[in-house]
């Protein structure tokens, strides 16, 4: 009977520090790479990879705006964030630097992208989409 009580001690106490651990990870920890691959798949006009990063309702209309024109990216940055409903969205700011060919004057836009945390089960981890249809480009 005393093996087994400690048995049980053993396992719990070797579970606990995992589950704390599990614990810690918030949704807002998880945005940064999200957002980074965001940015640097536009950055590099990778138009599909950053576009698995949106919404589907708002993914079909950012790949029409930037499949066709001669668009030419300078720079794309994020300026900063603030996370808001338990960290489960949040606001992103960013910095476009662009040009549309055959002009070569840089453009710059200032523009605010909405994020939501998107879970599929409470067992596994969720994912980051950005919910707000992209701005027009002038």
């Amino acid at each position: 009977m005393k093996k087994i009580d400690l048995c049980r001690w053993f396992v719990l106490a070797c579970c606990l520090p995992l589950l704390a651990c599990a614990a810690l990870v918030s949704p807002a920890d998880r945005h940064g790479p999200a957002s980074d691959d965001f940015t640097r798949k536009l950055r590099w006009l990778d138009v599909g990879g950053a576009a698995q990063h949106l919404d589907a309702q708002v993914r079909e209309s950012f790949q029409e705006r930037f499949s066709g024109e001669d668009l030419r990216v300078v720079e794309f940055s994020l300026e900063r964030v603030e996370f808001s409903d338990e960290d489960r969205r949040a606001d992103a700011w960013y910095l476009l630097e662009y040009n549309l060919l055959p002009s070569s004057t840089v453009r710059r836009e200032r523009f605010r992208l909405e994020w939501e945390y998107q879970e599929e089960s409470r067992m596994s981890p969720g994912i980051w989409r950005i919910v707000s249809p992209f701005p027009p480009l002038p």
